[in-house]
């Protein structure tokens, strides 16, 4: 019978209690298997799953609440264990394996890099550098003024200087130059003589 935990208990107590209002008066109770047994002791096996559904319930809770509470511990635990290790490690050295060991530590690991590992990372570094166009102190020091106007090609025409402005015309006489005389009217001189 597949039944769980509180339903099992609830049907004992009901069994028990119709054992009490019903067979108690009877010799001898068939509980399987052609076995049988008095009234009180079918009630004794009932009571006693009772009894066990009603501890493993308490027992359940508890477990419930000691696990939150060791849960609400961990985090303040690690990072307490975190940094006594710190701590020892500076205070004794990480090769001092044995203090290590008292406290429950290993000594750190020392990462093992390969040679391939290097020389890709070398590689990766001066591709990075060069995208970048990334200089060290050396490099700077080379480029100059000279160095980068002399960078351009042969052959390669100055970059034309932007136009002045132009003076605004003239609308009246200019400064210092004379105007220019009238013309005479026909049949007169320069100076508005009449030619004869």
């Amino acid at each position: 019978m597949n039944i769980n935990r509180t339903s099992l208990r609830d049907r004992c107590r009901l069994a028990s209690v119709g054992v009490d209002k019903h067979l108690a008066a009877e010799p001898a109770i068939p509980v399987g298997d052609g076995v049988t047994k008095k009234a009180a002791d079918v009630k004794a096996t009932l009571q006693n799953t009772i009894n066990a559904a009603d501890a493993t319930q308490v027992a359940r809770s508890q477990w419930i609440d000691a696990s939150a509470t060791e849960k609400s511990l961990r985090k303040s635990t690690v990072a307490t264990l975190g940094a006594i290790k710190t701590f020892v490690i500076l205070k004794f050295g990480s090769k001092d394996t044995a203090t290590l060991a008292d406290f429950g530590f290993s000594a750190p690991k020392q990462p093992q890099v390969t040679v391939d590992t290097k020389a890709a990372a070398v590689t990766k570094r001066a591709a990075t550098r060069a995208a970048r166009h990334t200089m060290g102190p050396l490099q700077k020091a080379k480029v100059t003024g000279a160095t980068a106007a002399t960078a351009a090609s042969p052959g390669t025409p100055a970059t034309a200087t932007a136009p002045s402005a132009q003076a605004p015309a003239v609308t009246g006489p200019a400064a210092g130059v004379a105007p220019a005389p009238h013309a005479a009217p026909p049949g007169t001189s320069g100076a508005g003589t009449p030619v004869t």
